[in-house]
């Protein structure tokens, strides 16, 4: 075993995390769509990579939209607080 393996959580799924980066921009106007800032959009991106990178099950594209429309409501939420 190398150091960089040593680095990550077992439970960290590159395989899901790589299958999700292929939608990248699929992604990314989904986010743009539902907050309309792409500033906001690709952070949102980004935390949805996050929050779904220690899943274990089968995800489809629907529960990710979902993933993202929440951290969007929790960021909006924060920022109202």
């Amino acid at each position: 075993m190398n150091l960089r393996s040593n680095l990550f959580c077992c439970s960290f799924d590159f395989y899901m995390i790589e299958q999700l980066a292929k939608k990248d921009t699929y992604w990314r106007r989904i986010a743009y769509n539902i907050c309309k800032n792409k500033m906001l959009a690709d952070d949102l991106v980004q935390d949805m990579y996050l929050a779904l990178s220690n899943v274990t099950k089968e995800i489809n594209d629907f529960y990710v939209i979902i993933v993202i429309r929440n951290i969007y409501l929790l960021k909006k939420k924060t920022i109202v607080n």
